[in-house]
C-alpha cells in the first residue's frame, strides 16, 4: 500500500492445525477430531510501516479457530462451538536504538518464555502437559470424594505456573544486544511481568534461553489457588534449549515454580507448586520429502489447593485440601513434508 510518500506493507499468514485425540480413562474410551490448544489454527493479518529514519510502526490482528479445541473437551463434551475468536489486537510503535512498545491484546513479557524449543517439534508437544486433556475428569479412588466438575487434569496440573497469556497489555521489548532481550509487561486484572530473552545462532551450537518473574496483584488470573484463585501471587519460569548442529540433536529444558503463595492451604503443606519438563529430539534424512525427527519426553509438576467435596446431608466441611504430582512421559516421531511446508 502506497501513500503518498508513505509504504505500508500487509502480510498475511497462518496455519491450520487438526489432530486425533483418542482418550481412555479406564471406564470409557472415543476419538475426538480436535485443534490442539497448545498451537491451533489462525490467521494473521500484520502490517507495519517505516515513517522516518529508525522508526516504525504497526499492528498485529490475529483470528483464532478453535474447532472441538482440546482442551475445552471431556468425557461429557464432544465438540464445541465454531465461533472465531479474537487472539491478538495490537499496535506499536518502534526504534532501532529504544526498542517496542506495543498497545493492545497481545502475550505478555513471560508469556511462551517457558517453551524454547529448537527442536522443531514445539507445534505438538512441550511443556502445557494439560493442554491436550484440561477439561477431562480424572477418574480414580478419590474422584467420588469430590465434585466430578472439580477433579480435571487442569484443577491439579502445574503446568501453568511461570508462563503468561493473551491480554489486554502495555509491553515493553528493549533492542536485541549481543542476542539478549529483556521485555516488561502490564496487563489487565493486575499482571506484571519481566522477562529476559538470549539466543544464539553459531556454527555448530544453536542456544534458545529465558526467564521471567510475573506478579500477580488480583485473583482474576492467579495460579495461587484455594478453592478461587488468590491475588499476591509471584512465579518464576524458565527454558532453555540447545542444538547440535552435526548431529541435530537437542536438548529442551523447563520449569516453573510458584514464589509467594498467600493462599491458606499452602501453609499447610510442605514444598512449593512446582513443575519440570525435559526433552530429547534428534532429526534424521530418512525420506527425500523431509527430516523426520524422533523425541522423548517427560513432565513432572506438584501442585497444591482445595477442592470443592460433594454435597454432604450430615453437614461437615464443604472443602479439601489436597497435594497432586503429575507425571507425563512419551515418545513420538514427527515426519516433514519440506516442499508442502506440513
Amino acid at each position: 500500500v502506497n501513500k503518498g510518500n508513505r509504504v505500508m506493507s500487509l502480510e498475511i499468514s497462518g496455519q491450520v492445525h487438526r489432530a486425533l485425540l483418542h482418550w481412555s480413562d479406564g471406564q470409557e474410551r472415543n476419538t475426538y477430531s480436535v485443534d490442539p490448544t497448545n498451537w491451533g489454527t489462525y490467521t494473521d493479518f500484520e502490517g507495519n510501516a517505516d515513517f522516518e529514519k529508525g522508526w516504525e510502526a504497526g499492528f498485529l490482528l490475529q483470528i483464532e479457530y478453535p474447532v472441538n479445541e482440546s482442551a475445552d473437551l471431556s468425557q461429557d463434551v464432544t465438540t464445541t462451538p465454531a465461533t472465531p475468536v479474537i487472539g491478538a489486537a495490537n499496535i506499536y510503535l518502534e526504534q532501532e536504538d529504544l526498542g517496542r512498545i506495543t498497545l493492545g491484546f497481545q502475550t505478555e513479557a513471560h508469556d511462551h518464555v517457558t517453551e524454547s524449543d529448537l527442536s522443531g517439534t514445539d507445534q505438538f508437544s512441550g511443556p502445557a502437559a494439560s493442554d491436550w486433556n484440561g477439561g477431562f475428569r480424572i477418574i480414580g479412588p478419590s474422584s467420588g470424594k469430590v465434585d466430578s466438575d472439580e477433579l480435571t487434569w487442569s484443577s491439579i496440573g502445574a503446568d501453568n505456573i511461570g508462563d503468561g497469556d493473551d491480554a489486554n497489555a502495555v509491553r515493553y521489548d528493549t533492542p536485541e544486544i549481543q542476542g539478549f532481550q529483556t521485555s516488561v509487561s502490564w496487563a489487565s486484572d493486575g499482571v506484571a511481568a519481566l522477562a529476559l530473552q538470549y539466543s544464539y545462532d553459531g556454527t555448530l551450537l544453536g542456544v534458545e534461553a529465558g526467564v521471567a518473574a510475573a506478579r500477580y496483584y488480583e485473583a482474576e488470573r492467579s495460579p495461587c489457588i484455594d478453592i478461587e484463585p488468590r491475588g499476591g501471587c509471584t512465579t518464576i519460569g524458565a527454558s532453555i534449549s540447545m542444538l547440535h548442529k552435526p548431529s541435530l540433536i537437542s536438548i529442551t529444558l523447563a520449569g516453573g515454580q510458584i514464589l509467594d503463595d498467600p493462599s491458606d492451604s499452602f501453609l499447610k503443606l510442605p514444598g512449593s507448586d512446582r513443575w519440570f519438563y525435559g526433552k530429547v529430539a534428534q532429526k534424521w534424512s530418512l525420506i527425500d520429502v523431509g527430516g523426520t525427527t524422533f523425541y522423548g519426553e517427560y513432565f513432572n509438576g506438584l501442585r497444591h489447593g482445595q477442592l470443592a467435596l460433594e454435597a454432604n446431608p450430615g453437614g461437615g466441611s464443604e472443602a479439601a485440601d489436597f497435594s497432586a504430582t503429575t507425571e507425563a512421559f512419551g515418545g513420538r516421531i514427527m515426519q516433514s513434508f519440506d516442499a508442502a511446508e506440513m
